[in-house]
Parts: structure tokens; sequence; C-alpha cells
């Protein structure tokens, strides 16, 4: 039987990476084509002392870790050339080791990854932290070990092959995993909250927030206007923040497949995005503006709109409500099909 050896994120409590971990295994493991290895060291740090999506210290501390596991696991023999590497962070340094021992084995296992970004993506933290210097041979070298590259969405993959050389049918659009859970999104009752989902950095551009705040505050002094990043918030009063919530507004400059704003729109939130990125195969044109006035004038609408009806009972037969439902439904069935669609993948490599 063929075996995937998982090689997860580090378990951050403000990111997704322990709910993957979870959702990964679980799939696999129901999954009768497939043994399963989890490679989960000790991590340095599960907070993000510094860096945006990951620590800049203590994911190349995790990442080495799962290097010398998986060392082990090459010098034992356990992994065979029926076996896949999965990682769930494609932009893995040491990646180049496993393709080392691959080829100097002789040992044909698969490496197959998730890519989140990279410094192909000028509005990328990497990018703006000056790595693109070095990272496009790098990223070029990585493209050509991998046997399948797992992205989000088209606009990701379209990213890539514009900007790195890599061959495009290694790349499959997979959606990315995200499943509701009731537990995460209770049915709390809806508030006059505006609420900006994402982390406070630079490519998601929060200075735009608290300029629509300071512009719609004075016309709706009983609205509210809330960055989830502010304060250092747990993740279930994070959830609990967007269940109450009404709206959300993104403002980003950098989004491949965007879960804040997902996880908004199964807390209740009606979105408002920018008409770029993976916004726009995602979010149906209702929802997308197309400069920073038309997101104010979309949020103070939908205001007023809100206003005059219970916030926490809209009527179904409502437009945005309707529109609401089925983008539940469609990023759902993205979301959920991830984990599926890249194991028919890898069951083919």
């Amino acid at each position: 039987m063929k075996k995937i050896i998982l090689v997860p994120i580090e378990p951050l409590d403000a990111r997704y990476s322990i709910q993957w971990l979870a959702w990964f295994t679980k799939v696999i493991t129901e999954d009768s084509r497939f043994d399963l290895i989890v490679v989960d060291p000790e991590p340095l740090t599960t907070d993000i002392e510094s860096g945006a999506f990951l620590d800049v210290v203590g994911t190349n501390y995790y990442k080495a870790a799962q290097i010398q596991e998986l060392c082990k696991l090459i010098y034992a023999g356990t992994i065979t050339e029926d076996d896949t590497i999965l990682l769930l962070d494609g932009w893995f340094p040491g990646v180049e080791a496993l393709a080392y021992m691959r080829d100097g084995l002789q040992r044909n296992f698969k490496i197959a990854g998730c890519f989140h970004a990279g410094t192909y993506d000028a509005s990328d933290f990497i990018s703006k932290m000056g790595m693109g210097v070095w990272g496009e041979d790098l990223e070029n070298c990585w493209f050509s070990m991998y046997d399948s590259v797992f992205v989000a969405t088209e606009y990701h993959k379209d990213l890539i092959c514009y900007n790195r050389k890599v061959n495009p049918y290694k790349i499959h659009v997979t959606g990315f995993p995200i499943y509701f859970d009731s537990s995460n999104h209770k049915k709390w009752d809806k508030r006059k909250i505006v609420v900006f989902p994402h982390r406070l950095t630079q490519d998601k551009q929060p200075h735009l927030f608290d300029e629509l705040a300071h512009l719609l505050a004075g016309e709706f002094p009983d609205w509210l206007f809330i960055k989830t990043q502010e304060g250092r918030r747990s993740k279930e009063d994070y959830y609990e923040l967007l269940s109450r919530s009404s709206i959300a507004v993104s403002f980003a400059l950098h989004e491949n497949w965007g879960i804040g704003m997902q996880e908004s729109l199964f807390s209740g939130c009606i979105p408002i995005v920018p008409n770029r990125l993976s916004y726009m195969e995602m979010y149906p044109r209702l929802y997308r503006y197309n400069d920073f006035e038309g997101a104010v004038s979309m949020t103070r609408q939908l205001i007023i709109t809100l206003g005059a009806m219970s916030l926490t009972d809209i009527d179904d037969d409502c437009y945005f409500k309707r529109k609401w439902k089925e983008t539940v439904t469609d990023l759902y069935g993205k979301g959920t099909s991830a984990i599926p669609n890249m194991l028919e993948i890898i069951h083919g490599i």
C-alpha cells in the first residue's frame, strides 16, 4: 500500500495549521489506498513573534526538525518508491535535501507540496523583505524537484507560471481545505459590526480599513469597526467576533486563497472584497469593488440595507441572503473537496 508522509505546518494558534493537520489526518486515514505517517516534531514556538504568515525563526527550526525525521525514515527504508512526501507548506528550505537523497539512492519516492505564496508575488511578505533577490533561482530549483504542486486557485497558478520557470502540468488547482465546524461558528446574535479579518501586515492594507472607519463612523455612530488581530484574541474569541459581525471588508493586495474572508463568510458576514486577486474567481461580482471609493460606497449601502432589516434573521428571500448562501455553498464545496483532489493526484503520480 502506498504511504503518504505528511509534513504539516508548525502548530500555530493564530493560523489554521492545527486545523489543517486534523483535517488531512482524518481524510487520509479514511482513504483505504494509503497508509499515513505524520512528521510533527516539537516546535520552537507556537506564536508568530517575528514575521507575518509564519514566525521567521520558528518555521525554519520546525522544518529543520522535520528534515531530520525524514532523513531517519529514508535511512531506515521506511519511505519507498511507492510513497509520497506531502509538504503542507511547499516553500520549504530543505526540500532540496529530499531530492538529493531521492536521486542519490535512486529511490523514486514522490515529493508534493501545497504552495501558499512565494517571492514570485511582489506583494508577499518575503518579497517585501528583499528575499526575491535569491528567491527566484531557489523557487525555480524547487519547482523542478516537485512532482506535484498544489495551489488553491487559478489566479495563484497563473502567478507562478508567469513569474517562474515551471512545468504548468505539475501545478494542480485543488482548492485548499476549509471545513465548517459548528463549535467554532456558533449562532451568536448579530451586532452592528464591520470587521477586518486579516493580519495587520502591509499586504492586507489595514490603514485603508481605518480610513473606511473614519469616514463612516460619523454617519453610523451605532456601528463598530473592528480589526480582529488588534489585541491578542484567542481562536475562540476570534470566531465569536466573526459570528457577531455583520459585514467583513478586505483591502488585500496579496490573496491566493483568502481564509480570513472565508471564515467571515461561514460565520454569517456579508463580504466586501476588491475586484482583484483570487477574489475574482471566488466571489460574485455583487461583493467586489473596484477602488477605495467603491468599498466605502458598498459598505455604506450595505449598512443602510441591513439597518432596515433584522440583523439576526434576515429573510431568506432577501437578495443578499440568497447570494450569501450560494457563495457559502460554492466556497465550502471547494474547501471540502481539496484534500480528496490532492489524494487523487498523489495516487496517480
